[in-house]
């Protein structure tokens, strides 16, 4: 589907800000032992305002949202473990959707 380039860039602004407090979420429950801004509860809020705001994406930023979306699910009961992969894996994600988003922002006319 064809976007408009305002709903494009306004949709990708403000993930980029979701993805941003979700990555915050993150780094708190792996590094901020017992401080609450590390609930993972808290980045299914940002995670579910991703996937409504990627639907007025282009479907690449979709499908990476959903694939970040499912990886949160499986992973985030792990994020402070002694093992890094899930952590490392969730941070991934978020970098890689960031990248496609600014990419996307910076091809508009």
């Amino acid at each position: 589907m064809n976007y408009p380039n305002r709903t494009v860039r306004q949709a990708g602004f403000r993930m980029i800000s979701e993805l941003s407090e979700l990555q915050q979420v993150l780094l708190f429950a792996r590094y901020g032992k017992g401080d609450v801004r590390g609930d993972v509860t808290e980045g299914w809020s940002d995670l579910l305002a991703l996937r409504d705001l990627s639907f007025a994406m282009p479907a690449n930023i979709q499908q990476q949202t959903e694939k970040l979306y499912k990886t949160w699910q499986e992973n985030s009961g792990e994020i402070s473990s002694a093992d890094d992969s899930s952590y490392l894996m969730i941070n991934k994600g978020i970098d890689e959707i960031k990248a496609e988003i600014i990419a996307e922002i910076s091809a508009l006319h």
